[in-house]
């Protein structure tokens, strides 16, 4: 794919009610971008779509920022005190190799879930993830998208199990641990989101480089860790997955699914919060099942999503925001996609955003 930095804006909305529904719409994109610091062009542009309101939060990757005052910085840019609605500053900070937040730039450093399973008690570990939600609050991350509650059913997994990113391999120990992440977080204020819904465990591929059918090893037990978190209470949001299976929909993959999401989540496991996709600009979600990033937001958020994430890395395109609410507007004019759909992703995303006014935390700052 190309850089996309010169690609015109979309035709401005004049319709009243179209520029309403727009607004609601913004508020279901969490969108990244390229560029260091809180001056960076794309910075200051993904500043201006946070408070305009034409998106509801930003995906930060450690390319955004060098140092802990550099990311203090930048996010005090991106959502000042006061900003209504606040938006959701989200990071993964799994621990291990999968830490944006790295101790090589000044952070502290925390081990993969897998190390944390081995060496420490549930009770440590939710002592040892509330200090790392601390040091996320500290600067100024409020949605941290992890823990990963896959299964380890495939310990060559090249994205999970070569990782160490799984607690393990019995979905109580997983589920243990992951509530310690949870409440770890919420201690703190810190917004957490399960994944990879309905399981990357036991898939053989990586999604970040095409499309992952795990029809033939997937199991019904990588479901247990969603239903068993819900029943405990203990999910903020959950994140579904690129992953094709084809016992639960063989015609797509789950994050586009609403047979996975609608039927598998919502129905039968009893979540009602927010569900929020990988990133849809991964070649399997773009190029296998939509022509763009707008076609893919669309059906993510006709599949049942309420927060459709895009890194906006492959091919930056400054206007992507703006392409997707036109785009989920036209959809429901023509009668693709209902009004009531978005009315529900945007009252589940800001009562989730509400939650973060009210929070206490037990962190020091």
């Amino acid at each position: 794919m190309r850089w996309a930095l010169d690609w015109p804006p979309p035709p401005r909305l004049t319709d009243p009610d179209e520029i309403a529904l727009a607004r609601k719409v913004g508020q279901l994109i969490l969108v990244g971008y390229r560029g260091v610091g809180p001056d960076a062009p794309w910075a200051q542009q993904t500043r201006r779509d946070l408070a305009a309101g034409r998106i509801g939060g930003v995906l930060l990757h450690d390319y955004n920022f060098h140092t802990p005052d550099e990311l203090s910085q930048l996010t005090a840019a991106l959502a000042p005190p006061g900003a209504t609605p606040r938006p959701l500053i989200a990071i993964d900070q799994e621990g291990g190799r999968v830490s944006r937040l790295a101790a090589r730039n000044g952070f502290s450093g925390f081990p993969a879930p897998a190390r944390v399973a081995a060496a420490h008690s549930p009770a440590q570990a939710r002592a040892l993830y509330q200090q790392m939600a601390c040091e996320l609050r500290r600067y100024g991350v409020t949605l941290n998208l992890a823990p990963v509650v896959d299964l380890n059913l495939n310990p060559n997994s090249p994205i999970i199990g070569r990782w160490g990113r799984s607690f393990g391999a019995d979905a109580r120990s997983v589920v243990r641990y992951a509530q310690a992440f949870v409440q770890g977080h919420r201690d703190a204020g810190v917004l957490t989101a399960l994944k990879h819904f309905p399981g990357h465990g036991t898939a053989c591929g990586d999604t970040h480089k095409g499309a992952v059918n795990a029809s033939a090893d997937w199991r019904a037990e990588e479901l247990r860790p969603y239903r068993l978190l819900t029943q405990a209470n203990t999910v903020d949001l959950v994140m579904t997955a690129h992953v094709f299976v084809s016992e639960l929909d063989p015609d797509a993959p789950a994050s586009l699914s609403a047979r996975v999401i609608e039927g598998r989540l919502r129905h039968e496991i009893g979540f009602d919060g927010v569900v929020i996709t990988d990133d849809l600009q991964m070649v399997v979600a773009v190029e296998s099942y939509a022509n763009t990033p707008q076609q893919a937001a669309l059906a993510a958020l006709a599949a049942g999503n309420d927060l459709v994430l895009l890194s906006n890395f492959f091919a930056f395109d400054r206007h992507l925001p703006a392409r997707i609410a036109r785009r989920v507007v036209q959809a429901v004019r023509s009668g693709v996609l209902s009004v009531a759909r978005i009315d529900q992703a945007f009252a589940r995303v800001a009562a989730l955003k509400q939650r973060l006014n009210g929070a206490n935390t037990a962190c020091s700052l």
